[in-house]
């Protein structure tokens, strides 16, 4: 069975995720760690990775140029890796790294799909993403959209074990700072927004993109990365 074809497009729910990530930035950058305002603001930033992952298996599927795509992801990529490493002062690669990994693992699929260095690769680029923001959960949600396959019933399974593959490798970073109880409870509120990002997708997204100035849309989600990284980085400078 399809998605039904109602509620938001595409483009609308991308602007929620970088709303969300935004939320989450602001908080590592500027916020105390801790405060109620500072945990909700991280929590709220997990709806944007994984609904990014699906939005990119979607795209993949669609574009006319496979190449010209992954030169995005890789350019703007490039632009954001210093802001990044010195905003959240770690030697990780971007997000934008983290979806071209993701990005490379599609076009294996495509064209090695059942060979012995086909998975060989995927292994290897399963490893590479841990040296880059969200770290084997990426390629993981990835694989399982690419599996699902837009099928309703494929898609909530793939969104319930990303769910269950985000607790198991988040939940006990808590545990440095929590209680056994804490962390769970912490971890739990945190994978709301890994729900929501499922409620969203299965029941409210009609499919389609905006009709509405399409080539605005299509920069504004590769410009929004850097620049929002770099402001905050000089807000932390000056404030």
């Amino acid at each position: 069975m399809e998605l039904e074809k109602k509620g938001l497009n595409r483009d609308i729910i991308k602007c929620v995720a970088m709303l969300t990530m935004l939320l989450n930035h602001i908080a590592h950058a500027l916020l105390t760690e801790g405060t109620l305002l500072y945990n909700v603001f991280i929590g709220v930033g997990y709806f944007t990775a994984i609904t990014m992952c699906y939005f990119l298996v979607e795209g993949y599927e669609y574009t006319r140029s496979k190449k010209k795509y992954a030169l995005r992801l890789l350019v703007f990529g490039l632009l954001s890796q210093v802001p990044f490493m010195l905003l959240f002062q770690m030697p990780a690669l971007n997000m934008l790294f983290s979806l071209l990994i993701c990005f490379a693992m599609l076009c294996i699929l495509d064209n090695m799909q059942g060979t012995w260095y086909g998975i060989v690769l995927i292994v290897l680029l399963f490893i590479v993403s841990i040296f880059s923001d969200w770290p084997i959960m990426a390629p993981a949600f990835t694989l399982l959209f690419r599996w699902s396959n837009k099928n309703r019933m494929k898609l909530l399974l793939s969104y319930g074990i990303s769910i269950a593959i985000f607790c198991f490798l988040n939940g006990p970073g808590h545990l440095l700072t929590d209680s056994i109880g804490g962390a769970v409870l912490h971890t739990a509120l945190e994978a709301l927004a890994l729900v929501a990002s499922a409620l969203v997708i299965l029941f409210f997204y009609n499919g389609k993109k905006s009709t509405k100035a399409p080539k605005f849309f299509k920069w504004f989600f590769y410009l929004f990365y850097p620049v929002h990284i770099t402001v905050l980085y000089v807000l932390t400078l000056v404030l």
